[in-house]
C-alpha cells in the first residue's frame, strides 16, 4: 500500500489558447496530491524552470508554520489530457516533490483512491459526471442482497415432487 498519491504533470507560464499567443513551453514535474491541502504548491524549481514571475504575496499556512509566500500564475496540464488555466499557486517547499496538487484542484471534479489486492491506485476527472458514495452504493448492494434472501426464505426449501 502506498502513502504517496504521486504522478507526473506539467506546467506551463499562464497561458489562454483563445489569445493568438504562442503556447509556452510544458515542463514536466512530479506532483503529490493532498487532500489535506487548501491550495497547489509549487517548489522553486518549478519557479526557475517555467521562468515565472511573482503575482502578488499571501499568507500561507502549513502544518508547521504561518509565513508570508509568494503567488504565481500557471496553467497545470493533468496526465488525462485535463488542463486547469489560469491557476493562482503559492512558492512554497514540497517535500520530495516538485508540486503539490491541494484541494484547489481537486474540488474542481471527482477524486478517487482505491487499494485493491494491495496496490494503491487513484483516478481524478474533471467535469465530475456523478456523485461517488461508496457508503451509498454498499448499503444499495446490502439492501439487494436482504431482498434476496427474504424472498428465498418466504418461498420455502425446495421439495422434490414423486409422480
Amino acid at each position: 500500500m502506498s502513502r504517496v498519491l504521486s504522478n507526473k504533470i506539467k506546467i506551463s507560464q499562464r497561458y489562454d489558447p483563445k489569445s493568438g499567443v504562442a503556447m509556452p513551453p510544458l515542463h514536466d514535474f512530479n506532483a503529490l496530491w493532498d487532500t489535506g491541502a487548501t491550495g497547489t504548491v509549487i517548489s522553486q524549481a518549478v519557479v526557475t524552470t517555467c521562468g515565472l514571475k511573482p503575482t502578488g504575496m499571501v499568507t500561507a499556512q502549513s502544518a508547521y508554520e504561518t509565513k508570508d509566500v509568494e503567488t504565481y500564475l500557471v496553467n497545470v496540464y493533468l496526465p488525462n489530457s485535463v488542463a486547469i488555466q489560469d491557476i493562482t499557486v503559492t512558492g512554497g517547499l514540497v517535500g520530495g516533490s516538485d508540486v503539490l496538487i491541494g484541494m484547489d484542484i481537486i474540488g474542481l471534479g471527482s477524486f478517487a483512491v482505491s487499494n485493491y489486492n494491495g496496490k494503491t491506485t487513484f483516478t481524478f476527472r474533471v467535469p465530475s459526471d456523478k456523485e461517488l458514495d461508496f457508503v451509498l452504493g454498499d448499503q444499495y448492494k446490502n439492501a439487494m442482497a436482504q431482498q434476496l434472501q427474504n424472498r428465498q426464505q418466504r418461498r420455502g426449501p425446495k421439495s422434490h415432487r414423486h409422480k
